[in-house]
């Protein structure tokens, strides 16, 4: 029995199959990821950064504030005061009728303890308010009787207070405001992206 020649060629399979690669669902997770990795990154830098700077202002608002020359009880010092600075008389203890005078100003007690510097490892009571018309160096005398510690002058550490409490509040917006806003945010992201992919994923019927 014939069948004819061989085919030249030999036995024909067809061509071979077609693989057509499956497109990835987007957006892709690297959106998630990012957005958390960001926001814990900078979210700990800010709070680092807010916190240092609230230690940073109140520790400056304390120091600022200490007398940088001092005098001892009779002893008459010159001393340049300016009345926006609201100045002041401190003591680094508690003297006993004390007497303060500045010339060519008034020099009011306050309540002692009432307002406290710290400077050199000292803690300073302000003991007197000065009032001077305008700026310029004045004559400045203590006497207390039985008293060795220090006076000094300096200006109102309420005014240094305020001023930090001030500052305080932008480094705690900061600290709080920032890691708080970031996370929020990472977590819209989060959200979208899982929303989108599930979009993506149903048009693709997979």
């Amino acid at each position: 029995m014939t069948y004819g020649p061989p085919h030249p060629y030999g036995p024909h399979y067809g061509p071979p199959p077609v693989f057509t690669p499956v497109p990835p669902i987007k957006p892709s997770v690297g959106w998630i990821v990012g957005a958390w990795v960001a926001a814990v990154l900078i979210g700990a830098g800010a709070f680092v950064f807010g916190l240092i700077g609230v230690f940073t202002t109140t520790a400056t608002s304390l120091l600022g504030s200490a007398p940088t020359s001092t005098f001892s009880s009779g002893q008459t010092v010159t001393v340049t005061l300016d009345p926006a600075d609201g100045p002041g008389i401190y003591a680094d203890a508690f003297p006993m009728e004390t007497a303060c005078t500045v010339k060519g100003g008034t020099a009011s007690p306050v309540a002692s303890g009432s307002q406290i510097a710290a400077g050199n490892g000292t803690f300073w009571m302000r003991e007197f308010t000065l009032k001077v018309p305008v700026k310029g160096d004045y004559q400045v005398t203590c006497t207390a009787d039985d008293y060795t510690g220090r006076f000094g002058v300096s200006r109102d550490s309420a005014a240094d207070a305020r001023e930090a409490s001030a500052a305080n509040g932008f480094y705690k917006a900061v600290m709080l405001g920032v890691p708080v806003g970031l996370l929020v945010a990472a977590g819209v992201v989060n959200v979208l992206v899982v929303v989108r992919r599930g979009q993506n994923r149903r048009a693709m019927g997979r």
